[in-house]
């Protein structure tokens, strides 16, 4: 329908990182499925009979229930523990347990020790589940879901479910110890590189397994690893390792956004944890840490000549300290790490801070008698928004195509009927009683308003402002700081600034404010207003 008035229901749903002693929320998905190293490992390892990756001994679960050793690399829980209690769901089991049973519905964890994006980085632990391996062993639990659940419910439950995976950093360390194979097949650039691509056919299968969440952690500040400082006098980090390490990074950014550019529908988090580890290092009083060099548990220099044996000392504050042992941080840094990948650091704004639900009216005229009469369509969204509000959650209201001659729209209050047809040419709301604007020469009354990437000369109108898919690629588009690209698309600096400022005030509690506020946005056709809101949701994390 030309002009027509269409609405979009923003709701917001309130989560602002309240602790769970204070707010127990509902799971947020039905299945956590968890692939990687020893950073997330909960056990699998105990099940290989010649890994020496293991950690089923003391004084490893120091701090765990009954102080048991689990086969956590870690005085207590470890990431994927912490990541399943945010989103509401018990610690996904390790799959080799389940061998011969059901799986469980609320996940799978196949995690393994030693493991590496590429099949042969964990050969020095003689029996690891390499990260090939666990997607096959994912496939297996697929089938088993299919033949449970029906192909329809099994691709909805995994649909729905999050795929948390971190991995890399032993592919990394695995090029540059002492007498690596792989240092004299490749450069560092073209090492990382097969790590990207190998990675990116890996994730592509999860994706045809039915993934479509994924969570996916850079490698970290690994140089900065007790087992590292101590080759360096002075305990200093190993600065090509972690150089190396950024370099994967930024290559597996720009494949997750390709990855996401070829599936649409897959949706993705990508985690720093390289800069969640280098701010805790240049930091760590915010967080009560003491020491950021040495181990807390071992023998020798920086208590990393010797791992984490029965035999070795550990210290008595586990949460004045970055590490465990050689390699993987203490549960209470996992927990920080968790923390930031869910909730945001502190100096991030509110916004960075939600974790948002979405729901979206649009397409008025084919869901709503009120379609054509534009003005009892809007009320009628308002008032929905608002009883959501009265229920807790919090809403924006947006009206999108607001080109029915609105020239100086008003809010009319939603509680104030008004006929229609009892408008005059005088009313301030009588382009809302009939939709007449069909015209696209009539916003160029919005110039000086909108960016003007999208509007045409003057007296044209934005007939002829219509952008293809190349034009809103990011290269070239970016003349300023601030980072107003998602997923490889240009977004209009004002649409962002004036969206991410009408949904704060939403939060904010100001006087003579009543929420559900309304935004009013107009364009003409094709300009893409709709897709911008998309790009600004995914950038603000409105899922």
């Amino acid at each position: 329908m030309a002009g027509a008035t269409m609405a979009l229901l923003v709701c917001v749903l309130l989560f602002m990182g309240l602790k769970l002693s204070v707010c127990k929320a509902q799971a947020t998905a039905p299945g956590v499925y968890v692939l990687g190293d020893s950073l997330a490992d909960v056990g699998n390892n105990n099940y290989l009979p010649l890994s020496v990756a293991k950690a089923d001994f003391p004084h490893n679960g120091v701090d765990y229930t009954n102080r048991k050793s689990t086969g956590r690399f870690s005085n207590g829980e470890n990431a994927a523990d912490f990541l399943a209690k945010k989103i509401g769901l018990p610690t996904s089991p390790p799959y080799l347990s389940l061998i011969g049973s059901t799986p469980p519905l609320t996940g799978v964890s196949f995690a393994s020790g030693g493991s590496g994006i590429l099949n042969g980085t964990g050969a020095s632990f003689v029996q690891y589940i390499s990260l090939a391996q666990q997607v096959e062993y994912f496939s297996m639990v697929h089938n088993k879901l299919v033949r449970q659940l029906g192909q329809s419910n099994a691709q909805m439950h995994l649909s729905k479910s999050i795929f948390i995976i971190i991995v890399g950093s032993n592919d990394i360390f695995s090029y540059f110890n002492a007498g690596s194979l792989v240092s004299k097949q490749y450069t560092p650039q073209q090492y990382v590189d097969v790590m990207v691509s190998t990675f990116k056919g890996l994730l592509k299968m999860l994706y045809g397994f039915g993934a479509r969440k994924m969570v996916v952690t850079g490698v970290g500040a690994i140089g900065c690893c007790p087992v590292q400082r101590k080759m360096n006098k002075m305990g200093e980090c190993n600065v090509e390792i972690n150089y190396w390490s950024a370099r994967y990074n930024e290559g597996l950014k720009i494949m997750l956004q390709g990855l996401k550019s070829e599936s649409l529908d897959m949706n993705y988090v990508y985690f720093d944890l390289y800069g969640a580890m280098t701010n805790l290092f240049q930091d760590p009083k915010t967080y009560g840490i003491m020491e950021i060099k040495e181990a807390c548990c071992g023998l020798g220099n920086l208590n990393a000549d010797v791992p984490c044996i029965p035999t070795s000392t550990y210290c008595l504050n586990r949460k004045n300290h970055v590490f465990w042992d050689l390699y993987h941080p203490t549960e209470y840094v996992a927990s920080i790490f968790v923390d930031i990948l869910y909730n945001g650091t502190q100096e991030q704004s509110l916004l960075d801070k939600i974790k948002a639900t979405r729901r979206v009216k649009c397409a008025g005229e084919l869901e709503s008698g009120n379609a054509g009469e534009p003005a009892k369509l809007i009320r009628q969204r308002y008032r929905e928004a608002a009883d959501i509000i009265k229920k807790g959650k919090m809403c924006c209201l947006f009206i999108n195509d607001l080109d029915a001659g609105a020239v100086g729209f008003k809010i009319l209050a939603a509680e104030k009927e008004m006929e229609e047809t009892q408008q005059t040419e005088k009313d301030r709301w009588k382009g809302l009683a009939y939709d007449i604007s069909d015209d696209q020469k009539d916003i160029t009354k919005g110039k000086g308003m909108v960016d003007s990437l999208f509007q045409a000369p003057q007296d044209v109108g934005t007939h002829f402002a219509v952008m293809s898919s190349y034009e809103y690629i990011s290269t070239g588009l970016r003349t300023y700081n601030l980072d107003n690209t998602m997923d490889g698309f240009y977004i209009a600096p004002t649409f962002m600034d004036k969206l991410v400022v009408h949904i704060t005030k939403n939060f904010m509690t100001l006087p003579n404010i009543k929420v559900p506020l309304i935004l009013g946005v107009w364009g003409g056709k094709g300009q893409g207003k709709s897709f911008q809101f998309e790009l600004v949701f995914a950038k603000m994390g409105i899922t």
